[in-house]
Protein backbone atom coordinates (compact mmCIF):
# COMPACT_ATOMS: atom_id res chain seq x y z
CA UNK A 1 0.00 0.00 0.00
CA UNK A 2 1.08 3.59 -0.61
CA UNK A 3 1.04 5.45 2.71
CA UNK A 4 1.42 9.14 3.50
CA UNK A 5 2.55 10.28 6.95
CA UNK A 6 1.27 13.71 8.01
CA UNK A 7 2.87 15.05 11.17
CA UNK A 8 1.59 17.91 13.37
CA UNK A 9 3.42 21.17 12.65
CA UNK A 10 4.12 21.67 16.35
CA UNK A 11 5.88 18.30 16.73
CA UNK A 12 9.35 19.63 16.01
CA UNK A 13 11.91 18.60 13.41
CA UNK A 14 13.86 16.13 15.55
CA UNK A 15 10.79 14.27 16.80
CA UNK A 16 9.27 14.26 13.32
CA UNK A 17 12.47 12.83 11.85
CA UNK A 18 12.70 10.03 14.43
CA UNK A 19 9.05 8.95 14.13
CA UNK A 20 9.25 9.13 10.34
CA UNK A 21 12.34 6.90 10.34
CA UNK A 22 10.87 4.12 12.50
CA UNK A 23 7.50 4.16 10.71
CA UNK A 24 9.13 4.17 7.27
CA UNK A 25 11.23 1.15 8.24
CA UNK A 26 8.16 -0.67 9.58
CA UNK A 27 6.20 0.20 6.43
CA UNK A 28 8.93 -1.19 4.18
CA UNK A 29 9.06 -4.37 6.27
CA UNK A 30 5.31 -4.85 5.82
CA UNK A 31 5.41 -4.20 2.07
CA UNK A 32 4.17 -0.60 2.10
CA UNK A 33 5.65 2.46 0.40
CA UNK A 34 5.82 5.96 1.89
CA UNK A 35 4.61 8.58 -0.62
CA UNK A 36 3.28 12.13 -0.76
CA UNK A 37 -0.38 12.61 0.28
CA UNK A 38 -1.53 13.12 -3.33
CA UNK A 39 -0.32 9.62 -4.32
CA UNK A 40 -1.36 7.86 -1.11
CA UNK A 41 -3.88 5.03 -0.85
CA UNK A 42 -4.26 5.87 2.81
CA UNK A 43 -3.04 8.54 5.18
CA UNK A 44 -1.65 8.22 8.69
CA UNK A 45 -2.43 11.21 10.94
CA UNK A 46 -1.28 12.02 14.45
CA UNK A 47 -3.89 14.61 15.45
CA UNK A 48 -7.63 15.13 14.99
CA UNK A 49 -7.17 18.11 12.66
CA UNK A 50 -7.54 16.81 9.10
CA UNK A 51 -5.80 18.75 6.28
CA UNK A 52 -7.99 19.73 3.33
CA UNK A 53 -5.77 17.91 0.82
CA UNK A 54 -6.54 14.47 2.31
CA UNK A 55 -10.29 14.85 2.90
CA UNK A 56 -12.05 11.98 1.13
CA UNK A 57 -9.05 9.64 1.34
CA UNK A 58 -8.88 6.58 3.55
CA UNK A 59 -6.96 7.19 6.74
CA UNK A 60 -6.41 6.53 10.42
CA UNK A 61 -5.44 8.67 13.40
CA UNK A 62 -2.80 7.12 15.65
CA UNK A 63 -0.98 8.03 18.84
CA UNK A 64 2.44 9.57 18.17
CA UNK A 65 4.10 7.89 21.17
CA UNK A 66 2.75 4.46 20.25
CA UNK A 67 3.90 5.01 16.67
CA UNK A 68 7.45 5.68 17.89
CA UNK A 69 7.60 2.86 20.45
CA UNK A 70 5.60 0.21 18.53
CA UNK A 71 5.77 1.15 14.83
CA UNK A 72 4.97 -2.31 13.43
CA UNK A 73 1.91 -2.81 15.62
CA UNK A 74 0.77 0.77 15.01
CA UNK A 75 0.78 0.21 11.25
CA UNK A 76 -1.10 -3.08 11.55
CA UNK A 77 -3.77 -1.44 13.70
CA UNK A 78 -4.01 1.53 11.34
CA UNK A 79 -4.51 -0.66 8.26
CA UNK A 80 -7.35 -2.44 10.06
CA UNK A 81 -9.08 0.72 11.27
CA UNK A 82 -9.18 2.76 8.09
CA UNK A 83 -12.10 5.11 7.49
CA UNK A 84 -12.94 7.89 5.08
CA UNK A 85 -11.45 11.17 6.30
CA UNK A 86 -14.13 13.86 6.45
CA UNK A 87 -14.11 17.59 7.02
CA UNK A 88 -13.54 18.30 10.70
CA UNK A 89 -16.85 20.12 10.93
CA UNK A 90 -18.55 17.06 9.50
CA UNK A 91 -16.97 14.47 11.78
CA UNK A 92 -19.62 12.32 13.42
CA UNK A 93 -19.36 10.85 16.91
CA UNK A 94 -20.63 7.47 18.08
CA UNK A 95 -23.81 8.97 19.52
CA UNK A 96 -25.50 9.06 16.16
CA UNK A 97 -26.47 11.59 13.52
CA UNK A 98 -29.93 13.09 13.53
CA UNK A 99 -31.46 13.69 10.11
CA UNK A 100 -34.97 14.65 9.10
CA UNK A 101 -37.33 12.84 6.73
CA UNK A 102 -37.58 15.83 4.42
CA UNK A 103 -33.83 15.65 3.76
CA UNK A 104 -34.04 12.07 2.52
CA UNK A 105 -34.41 11.51 -1.21
CA UNK A 106 -33.05 8.00 -1.59
CA UNK A 107 -32.43 5.03 0.68
CA UNK A 108 -30.70 1.71 0.11
CA UNK A 109 -30.90 -1.34 2.28
CA UNK A 110 -30.18 -5.00 2.83
CA UNK A 111 -32.48 -7.64 4.28
CA UNK A 112 -31.26 -11.07 5.36
CA UNK A 113 -32.61 -13.96 7.40
CA UNK A 114 -31.03 -17.41 7.88
CA UNK A 115 -33.05 -19.05 5.09
CA UNK A 116 -33.00 -16.00 2.86
CA UNK A 117 -36.64 -16.49 1.92
CA UNK A 118 -39.77 -15.45 3.83
CA UNK A 119 -38.63 -12.72 6.23
CA UNK A 120 -35.95 -11.54 3.82
CA UNK A 121 -38.42 -10.74 1.05
CA UNK A 122 -41.34 -9.65 3.24
CA UNK A 123 -39.22 -7.15 5.18
CA UNK A 124 -37.72 -5.85 1.92
CA UNK A 125 -41.21 -5.27 0.58
CA UNK A 126 -42.27 -3.50 3.79
CA UNK A 127 -39.25 -1.19 3.62
CA UNK A 128 -39.86 -0.38 -0.05
CA UNK A 129 -43.54 0.37 0.55
CA UNK A 130 -42.78 2.66 3.48
CA UNK A 131 -40.17 4.52 1.42
CA UNK A 132 -42.72 4.98 -1.35
CA UNK A 133 -45.25 6.53 1.08
CA UNK A 134 -42.55 9.05 2.07
CA UNK A 135 -41.72 9.90 -1.53
CA UNK A 136 -38.26 8.36 -1.30
CA UNK A 137 -36.49 6.34 -3.96
CA UNK A 138 -35.49 2.94 -2.56
CA UNK A 139 -33.43 -0.06 -3.60
CA UNK A 140 -33.23 -3.06 -1.26
CA UNK A 141 -30.74 -5.90 -1.66
CA UNK A 142 -31.86 -9.31 -0.39
CA UNK A 143 -29.33 -11.83 0.96
CA UNK A 144 -29.54 -15.39 2.24
CA UNK A 145 -28.70 -19.02 1.60
CA UNK A 146 -30.25 -18.87 -1.87
CA UNK A 147 -27.95 -16.03 -2.86
CA UNK A 148 -28.31 -12.26 -3.22
CA UNK A 149 -30.73 -10.31 -5.41
CA UNK A 150 -31.14 -6.66 -6.43
CA UNK A 151 -27.45 -6.08 -5.74
CA UNK A 152 -26.54 -2.52 -4.81
CA UNK A 153 -24.02 -0.80 -7.05
CA UNK A 154 -21.40 1.67 -5.88
CA UNK A 155 -23.46 4.44 -7.48
CA UNK A 156 -26.60 3.32 -5.60
CA UNK A 157 -24.76 3.50 -2.29
CA UNK A 158 -23.07 6.84 -3.01
CA UNK A 159 -26.42 8.43 -3.93
CA UNK A 160 -28.20 7.17 -0.79
CA UNK A 161 -28.99 9.43 2.16
CA UNK A 162 -29.59 6.48 4.49
CA UNK A 163 -28.67 2.79 4.62
CA UNK A 164 -31.34 0.64 6.32
CA UNK A 165 -30.19 -2.87 7.22
CA UNK A 166 -32.64 -5.51 8.47
CA UNK A 167 -30.63 -8.66 9.11
CA UNK A 168 -30.76 -11.63 11.46
CA UNK A 169 -27.44 -13.06 10.30
CA UNK A 170 -23.95 -11.60 10.01
CA UNK A 171 -23.48 -9.86 6.66
CA UNK A 172 -20.57 -7.92 5.23
CA UNK A 173 -21.34 -4.20 5.53
CA UNK A 174 -17.93 -2.96 4.36
CA UNK A 175 -19.34 -1.47 1.15
CA UNK A 176 -21.27 1.03 3.30
CA UNK A 177 -18.09 2.58 4.72
CA UNK A 178 -18.71 6.24 5.60
CA UNK A 179 -22.48 6.06 5.04
CA UNK A 180 -25.24 6.84 7.52
CA UNK A 181 -26.48 3.39 8.59
CA UNK A 182 -29.14 1.91 10.86
CA UNK A 183 -29.54 -1.79 11.65
CA UNK A 184 -32.49 -3.75 12.99
CA UNK A 185 -34.06 -7.20 12.60
CA UNK A 186 -36.22 -8.43 9.72
CA UNK A 187 -39.10 -9.03 12.13
CA UNK A 188 -39.12 -5.43 13.39
CA UNK A 189 -38.67 -4.05 9.88
CA UNK A 190 -41.70 -6.06 8.78
CA UNK A 191 -44.04 -5.56 11.74
CA UNK A 192 -43.01 -2.13 13.01
CA UNK A 193 -41.71 -0.45 9.88
CA UNK A 194 -42.66 3.13 10.76
CA UNK A 195 -41.30 2.79 14.29
CA UNK A 196 -37.97 1.49 12.97
CA UNK A 197 -37.65 4.31 10.46
CA UNK A 198 -38.40 6.86 13.19
CA UNK A 199 -35.58 5.28 15.20
CA UNK A 200 -33.33 5.22 12.14
CA UNK A 201 -33.82 8.96 11.70
CA UNK A 202 -32.66 9.52 15.30
CA UNK A 203 -30.11 6.74 15.81
CA UNK A 204 -28.39 6.11 12.46
CA UNK A 205 -24.59 6.30 12.68
CA UNK A 206 -21.74 6.78 10.27
CA UNK A 207 -20.53 3.24 9.53
CA UNK A 208 -16.85 2.31 9.78
CA UNK A 209 -15.24 -1.12 9.34
CA UNK A 210 -13.65 -0.98 12.76
CA UNK A 211 -16.93 -0.43 14.60
CA UNK A 212 -17.86 -3.21 16.98
CA UNK A 213 -21.07 -5.03 15.97
CA UNK A 214 -22.87 -3.54 18.99
CA UNK A 215 -22.29 -0.05 17.57
CA UNK A 216 -24.44 -0.74 14.51
CA UNK A 217 -27.30 -2.69 15.99
CA UNK A 218 -30.73 -1.74 17.26
CA UNK A 219 -31.28 -1.91 21.01
CA UNK A 220 -33.91 -4.60 20.47
CA UNK A 221 -31.49 -6.88 18.64
CA UNK A 222 -29.40 -9.57 20.25
CA UNK A 223 -25.68 -8.89 20.36
CA UNK A 224 -24.22 -9.76 16.95
CA UNK A 225 -21.06 -11.14 18.55
CA UNK A 226 -22.88 -14.40 19.34
CA UNK A 227 -26.16 -13.89 17.45
CA UNK A 228 -28.08 -16.91 18.70
CA UNK A 229 -28.09 -17.26 22.47
CA UNK A 230 -28.62 -20.89 23.31
CA UNK A 231 -27.37 -23.37 25.88
CA UNK A 232 -23.65 -23.26 26.51
CA UNK A 233 -21.75 -26.15 24.95
CA UNK A 234 -19.13 -26.57 27.69
CA UNK A 235 -16.47 -29.11 26.73
CA UNK A 236 -12.91 -30.05 27.60
CA UNK A 237 -9.88 -30.31 25.37
CA UNK A 238 -9.94 -34.10 25.50
CA UNK A 239 -13.30 -34.15 23.70
CA UNK A 240 -12.02 -32.23 20.70
CA UNK A 241 -10.59 -34.01 17.67
CA UNK A 242 -11.25 -31.46 14.94
CA UNK A 243 -11.98 -27.74 14.76
CA UNK A 244 -12.95 -25.48 11.90
CA UNK A 245 -12.85 -21.71 11.85
CA UNK A 246 -13.06 -18.49 9.92
CA UNK A 247 -10.81 -15.45 10.19
CA UNK A 248 -11.69 -12.08 8.67
CA UNK A 249 -10.44 -8.51 8.91
CA UNK A 250 -11.44 -5.48 6.78
CA UNK A 251 -8.48 -5.82 4.41
CA UNK A 252 -8.47 -9.60 4.47
CA UNK A 253 -4.70 -9.69 4.55
CA UNK A 254 -2.39 -9.30 7.55
CA UNK A 255 -4.55 -10.06 10.59
CA UNK A 256 -6.70 -12.53 8.65
CA UNK A 257 -3.78 -14.79 7.76
CA UNK A 258 -1.75 -14.23 10.93
CA UNK A 259 -4.68 -15.13 13.19
CA UNK A 260 -5.51 -18.16 11.02
CA UNK A 261 -1.93 -19.37 11.39
CA UNK A 262 -2.03 -18.82 15.17
CA UNK A 263 -5.26 -20.84 15.46
CA UNK A 264 -3.91 -23.66 13.29
CA UNK A 265 -0.64 -23.78 15.24
CA UNK A 266 -2.44 -23.92 18.57
CA UNK A 267 -4.71 -26.72 17.31
CA UNK A 268 -1.66 -28.67 16.14
CA UNK A 269 -0.10 -28.34 19.62
CA UNK A 270 -3.27 -29.85 21.11
CA UNK A 271 -3.29 -32.72 18.60
CA UNK A 272 -6.44 -31.45 16.89
CA UNK A 273 -7.12 -31.46 13.18
CA UNK A 274 -7.91 -27.92 12.00
CA UNK A 275 -9.14 -26.19 8.87
CA UNK A 276 -9.43 -22.40 8.85
CA UNK A 277 -11.25 -20.43 6.16
CA UNK A 278 -9.96 -16.89 5.50
CA UNK A 279 -12.16 -13.97 4.42
CA UNK A 280 -11.54 -10.41 3.30
CA UNK A 281 -11.52 -7.96 0.43
CA UNK A 282 -9.19 -10.26 -1.49
CA UNK A 283 -11.85 -13.01 -1.41
CA UNK A 284 -12.23 -16.26 0.52
CA UNK A 285 -9.65 -19.03 0.72
CA UNK A 286 -9.44 -22.56 2.12
CA UNK A 287 -13.25 -22.81 1.99
CA UNK A 288 -14.95 -25.13 4.46
CA UNK A 289 -17.08 -27.91 3.00
CA UNK A 290 -20.29 -29.22 4.51
CA UNK A 291 -18.38 -32.35 5.56
CA UNK A 292 -15.67 -30.26 7.27
CA UNK A 293 -18.31 -28.50 9.35
CA UNK A 294 -20.26 -31.66 10.20
CA UNK A 295 -17.09 -33.38 11.48
CA UNK A 296 -15.96 -30.43 13.61
CA UNK A 297 -16.32 -30.47 17.39
CA UNK A 298 -15.91 -26.69 17.64
CA UNK A 299 -16.25 -23.68 15.35
CA UNK A 300 -13.79 -20.88 16.19
CA UNK A 301 -14.51 -17.51 14.58
CA UNK A 302 -12.02 -14.62 14.67
CA UNK A 303 -13.61 -11.78 12.73
CA UNK A 304 -13.60 -7.98 12.78
CA UNK A 305 -16.25 -7.63 10.07
CA UNK A 306 -19.75 -9.02 9.64
CA UNK A 307 -19.69 -12.46 8.01
CA UNK A 308 -22.43 -14.97 7.21
CA UNK A 309 -22.33 -17.76 9.82
CA UNK A 310 -25.52 -19.53 8.75
CA UNK A 311 -23.63 -22.62 7.54
CA UNK A 312 -22.62 -23.30 11.17
CA UNK A 313 -26.20 -23.70 12.39
CA UNK A 314 -26.40 -26.28 15.19
CA UNK A 315 -22.64 -26.31 15.88
CA UNK A 316 -20.85 -25.18 19.07
CA UNK A 317 -19.45 -21.78 18.08
CA UNK A 318 -17.23 -19.18 19.71
CA UNK A 319 -16.45 -15.74 18.30
CA UNK A 320 -13.62 -13.34 19.07
CA UNK A 321 -11.44 -10.78 17.25
CA UNK A 322 -8.46 -11.47 15.00
CA UNK A 323 -6.24 -9.48 17.37
CA UNK A 324 -7.14 -11.62 20.40
CA UNK A 325 -6.91 -14.84 18.38
CA UNK A 326 -3.41 -13.81 17.29
CA UNK A 327 -2.01 -12.43 20.55
CA UNK A 328 -3.93 -14.41 23.19
CA UNK A 329 -4.65 -17.67 21.39
CA UNK A 330 -4.55 -19.96 24.41
CA UNK A 331 -6.72 -17.60 26.47
CA UNK A 332 -9.33 -17.43 23.71
CA UNK A 333 -9.46 -21.22 23.32
CA UNK A 334 -9.88 -21.59 27.08
CA UNK A 335 -12.82 -19.18 26.83
CA UNK A 336 -14.15 -21.02 23.79
CA UNK A 337 -14.29 -24.29 25.73
CA UNK A 338 -16.33 -22.60 28.47
CA UNK A 339 -18.42 -20.12 26.49
CA UNK A 340 -19.08 -21.67 23.06
CA UNK A 341 -22.78 -21.72 22.24
CA UNK A 342 -24.89 -23.76 19.86
CA UNK A 343 -25.36 -21.46 16.88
Amino acid sequence: MKIALIFPSQLGQSRTFLVNEVLSAAATQQGHTIVEPEQAEFVLLFEQQIPDNVIGKKGAIVDIDQAFNQPEETLLQAVNSLHILANNNAQQDAKGTTISKDKIKKIVGVTACPTGVTLTFMSAEAISKYAKTQGWEAKIETAGQIGSSHLLSKADIEAADLVFVAADIDIDLSKFEGKLLYRTSTNLALKKTEQEFDKAIKEAKIYHHNDKPSQVKNKNMEDVKNPVRADHATMDKGQIKKIVGVTACPTGVTLTFMSAEAIANYAKEQGWEAKIETWGQVGSNNLLSKADIEEADLVFIAADIDIDLSKFKGKPLYRTTTNLALKKTEQEFDKALKEAQIY
